[in-house]
């Protein structure tokens, strides 16, 4: 018997996304913070602790800064380096959040959810912060493990088609989004290797 990581969901998606800034849609929206601080806090010093491996569903910079934070201090008291903790989709981050993200070691899960919903990221975060959803060529360069994985009951199963997200940057819609992320072929295959490890 082998247990998986433990779970957190810690903001939204594509309608819930925690930012620093507004939504395009909704100035006085930042999106949804699911689990509090504390609570993440309590639950990552407890799985420290134990030898357990964290999972985390981040996907706003603001969640990543709540995320980092929390980690970091973490990491203080035992490392985490090298345990395979993971964020979960981790789809705007910022240049110097991915930095931290290599510092401490995560894992990160990249899914083809701007395939399905490119055109809604346009329309909820504005057309800049879509372009750049899912920087898996940033995450690449810098030596951050990504894994492939078609992220149940929200994207297409078929893994072709997180694939060719991958390497296309191109929606379902046909609208490219983010031409300076894309993997090549290997790249991406390689990815779905690692998340079956």
């Amino acid at each position: 018997l082998r247990t998986g990581p433990i779970k957190v969901t810690l903001d939204g998606g594509s309608t819930g996304a925690l930012f620093t800034r507004p939504y395009a849609i909704k100035p006085d929206f930042h999106g949804v913070q699911v689990t509090s601080t504390e609570v993440l806090r309590e639950i990552s010093e407890l799985a420290n602790q134990n030898n357990w491996r964290m999972s985390v569903h981040c996907n706003g910079d603001k969640a990543f800064d709540i995320l980092l934070d929390t980690w970091e201090a973490v990491n203080k008291k035992k490392s985490i380096v090298g345990k395979r903790w993971t964020v979960e989709h981790g789809k705007n981050i910022r240049p110097e959040q991915i930095r931290r993200v290599k510092a401490l070691g995560l894992l990160v899960t990249i899914q083809a959810a701007p395939y399905v919903k490119g055109e809604t990221y346009m329309t909820n975060f504005g057309r800049e912060t879509a372009e750049q959803s899912s920087p898996t060529r940033d995450y690449l360069k810098i030596g951050i493990v990504l894994a492939g994985g078609s992220d149940w009951l929200t994207n297409p199963l078929n893994p072709f088609l997180h694939m060719y997200f991958a390497v296309a940057r191109k929606t379902k819609a046909g609208n490219l989004l983010g031409q300076n992320q894309a993997l090549t072929p290997a790249e991406r295959l390689r990815q779905f290797h690692l998340r079956l490890q």
